[in-house]
């Protein structure tokens, strides 16, 4: 019995030093790499509206790191991460009515959603701080162990996305989206005050760096903006007008309605309208 107990704290004593020593290999990897970017001027940020809907290639010099679904939550994690390595002078963030909506809360519990957030966010994410979000720790933790701890890791960069768009057009699934964007379980989500203290951090992160903040709001369709909730379209102007007497400047074009040849699905643009909002885009900016 006792040479099995001491064969187990030897096994366990191993363990642990590979999984030390692995760790300290990918925190070494990832402190001293940086931010594997190509210098640019314009920074484009957000979850898959910008990142369907802003084409890099009609900027001067720019990189769209937009993902699927990402709240600002992360989108301020990344850019307090990327901006002191990188001197733009631009950023483009999305900010649309999905945007402050509840729903965004969830993505760190959600079973749907966690598993994700978690795969990009291990190495600059802060959940500690998190007041009033709900955060499944235990799969983080998981995810964070096998993705550090496990083998030398130097694909540590999955929270960087990029622009990803395609040429065809389904506007069907306007119930689909609707559902999942402000409703749970039939009720309303309401209003993610964190998502707006968040944005507030990027507005502030800004400043403090000398760059040019630009809120984007991309095109959607007629009967997705119909059935956004009286709540959240009222909430939704109220920081639009705070944010542009603040100084921020805000580009909203989700009720400027294209024509559904440039849809991609209900509230995303395809490639054609992203190359024509793109345009319009930088029309504004100027």
């Amino acid at each position: 019995m006792k040479k099995f107990l001491i064969k187990i704290a030897v096994f366990i004593a191993i363990l642990i030093v590979y999984s030390g020593i692995n760790y300290m290999i990918n925190k070494t990897l990832f402190d001293q790499r940086g931010v594997p970017l190509k210098k640019v001027n314009v920074l484009i940020a957000g979850d898959s509206h910008t990142g369907k809907a802003l084409n890099p290639k009609f900027f001067e010099a720019a990189r769209n790191i937009s993902q699927n679904a990402e709240p600002f939550i992360v989108t301020f994690w990344k850019l307090k991460y990327i901006l002191p390595e990188m001197d733009i002078d631009t950023l483009l963030v999305g900010f649309g009515h999905h945007s402050i909506s509840a729903f965004n809360d969830y993505k760190f519990s959600d079973k749907r959603w966690s598993a994700e957030m978690f795969k990009r966010t291990f190495p600059i994410q802060n959940f500690q701080a998190l007041k009033r979000v709900p955060v499944d720790f235990n799969r983080f933790y998981s995810i964070y162990f096998r993705n550090m701890c496990l083998y030398p890791n130097p694909d540590q960069y999955k929270f960087l996305g990029r622009f990803e768009n395609y040429d065809f057009s389904d506007i069907s699934n306007t119930d689909i989206v609707i559902g999942r964007h402000y409703y749970l379980y039939g009720e309303d989500m309401g209003v993610s005050e964190t998502s707006i203290a968040y944005l507030d951090s990027i507005v502030n992160l800004c400043r403090q760096q000398d760059i040019e903040l630009f809120l984007i709001g991309s095109p959607v369709t007629p009967n997705y903006y119909a059935e956004i909730p009286a709540y959240i379209r009222k909430r939704f102007e109220k920081e639009k007008r705070r944010l542009e007497a603040e100084g921020v400047t805000v580009i909203d074009m989700s009720d400027n309605f294209y024509k559904e040849k440039y849809y991609l699905d209900a509230d995303h643009l395809n490639i054609k309208g992203a190359e024509k909002f793109t345009e319009e885009v930088i029309g504004n900016m100027e």
